[in-house]
């Protein structure tokens, strides 16, 4: 009962690093800079818990993946991951160029091909987790 809980945390704590280190290192000033020029589409002080929410889901999704497997090594959660990312983030990305104005292609581009390692980041930490004994 607790490993899949801790399993989950895992991947969360995997996927939360990944992100703030591109979002808040890599990437920041680009970040800025698209904010700047779409005020109205942006919070001035963003709803973390939404994006916590957010974030759980998703690694929510990889964690029903890697479960679903009938492989549990770090490898395979690793590509379940990545692959369950590239299709939920790509699709939310794209759903964003073709509904709104303010996201620009290259960054929603950059962004579905950044969630494809942390997807994997993810799902690796939820295999670790599953797969031990």
């Amino acid at each position: 009962m607790l490993r899949p809980v801790l399993a989950f945390l895992a991947g969360f704590v995997a996927y939360f690093i990944t992100t703030g280190l591109f979002y808040g290192v890599i990437v920041y000033d680009a970040q800025m800079e698209i904010m700047a020029a779409n005020p109205e589409s942006f919070h001035a002080d963003p709803k973390i818990a939404m994006v916590l929410i957010a974030n759980a889901l998703w690694v929510g999704m990889i964690q029903y993946v890697v479960t679903a497997s009938s492989k549990k090594t770090v490898a395979a959660g690793a590509a379940h991951g990545a692959i369950t990312l590239l299709l939920v983030n790509g699709g939310f990305n794209f759903l964003l160029l073709g509904a709104f104005k303010f996201l620009p292609t290259g960054a929603a581009l950059l962004d579905i091909a950044a969630n494809v390692p942390f997807g994997a980041a993810a799902g690796a930490a939820i295999a670790f987790v599953l797969g031990r004994k």
